[in-house]
């Protein structure tokens, strides 16, 4: 059996009593032992400032995992990300017993035919739809599910299904 902890949008960056409620789930992880424990999105801006949240995370010895969020990348580039989560790309996949875990990053938009990273001020902007995920993306994400004998679990940040419109892709 395999066990983790999700959580999402715990938006540091934003709330008076983060650092408590960061505590409180390292608390529950440290309570319950998970094999990992995986953020989906909108955890902190990705700033050196912010770089003991992450510390936090990685000191409970178990894999810590996270799917970027809007607000992880409102205003930062693929760099800032990828070298903040010390990440090469912002969708990956793990593997735990014959399972597979693959993590996408719904935050691109699209304008003119041209698929691009969120970005808040383009968003404003520029978009005609969001969120999507990228086409080099969904390629990729064939790739990833090709083995027939493996289970397939997927995080996102938006909603894969979702009707209502702005929240899904």
């Amino acid at each position: 059996m395999i066990r983790f902890l999700v959580f999402s949008d715990l938006h540091y960056d934003h709330v008076f009593d983060a650092d408590n409620r960061i505590q409180l789930l390292i608390n529950k992880v440290n309570a319950i032992k998970p094999n990992f424990v995986i953020s989906l999105g909108d955890l902190c801006y990705p700033t050196s400032c912010n770089k003991h949240i992450i510390n936090e995370f990685h000191n409970l010895k178990i894999p810590f995992y996270h799917c970027i969020g809007n607000h992880d990348c409102e205003d930062y580039d693929q760099t800032n990300l990828t070298t903040f989560w010390n990440s090469n790309s912002l969708n990956y996949s793990f593997i735990i017993n014959e399972t597979k875990f693959i993590v996408l990053n719904s935050c691109f938009m699209k304008h003119d035919d041209k698929e691009l990273l969120y970005n808040k001020g383009l968003y404003n902007k520029q978009a005609d739809t969001y969120p999507i995920i990228s086409q080099t993306e969904i390629e990729w994400l064939k790739n990833e599910m090709s083995e027939k004998d493996m289970k397939y679990v997927i995080f996102s940040h938006h909603s894969l299904v979702n009707e209502f419109p702005k929240r899904g892709i």
